[in-house]
């Protein structure tokens, strides 16, 4: 900040942190690939990237929505942040703390069938 002799503020924003600490949400509704899904998660940790002014970007990934493949990833949730942390590593100054995994099967059996609501006349 710096005061003038004519009593005008200049305020100067300065970055002073070396690192940032972000949440970075990925939406997996209808994701079916692994290849898609750790493309949607580096999409998403690229434009994170984009916006943060520190050097560093340290995101914890949170993974949500319905999806026939929620325990794929459920299972191979280590595979995953190898992954996740190899492609942050491609991005530049980008770091993975963690990977939260909110995903949950899309269930096939819960959607109505035609039967369902006919209504039979005998």
């Amino acid at each position: 900040m710096t005061i003038e002799d004519d009593r005008s503020i200049h305020i100067e924003e300065r970055t002073t942190s070396i690192s940032q600490f972000e949440r970075v949400l990925v939406d997996a509704n209808g994701i079916e690939d692994w290849r898609e899904l750790v493309s949607a998660i580096s999409r998403a940790l690229e434009r994170k990237r984009s916006g943060v002014s520190s050097d560093h970007l340290v995101a914890r990934v949170r993974i949500e929505g319905l999806t026939p493949f929620a325990w794929r990833i459920r299972r191979d949730t280590d595979l995953l942040k190898a992954e996740v942390d190899d492609r942050a590593s491609v991005i530049g100054i980008c770091w993975v703390d963690k990977l939260e995994i909110l995903c949950r099967p899309t269930d096939r059996s819960e959607e109505p069938s035609e039967d369902r609501f006919s209504s039979s006349t005998a």
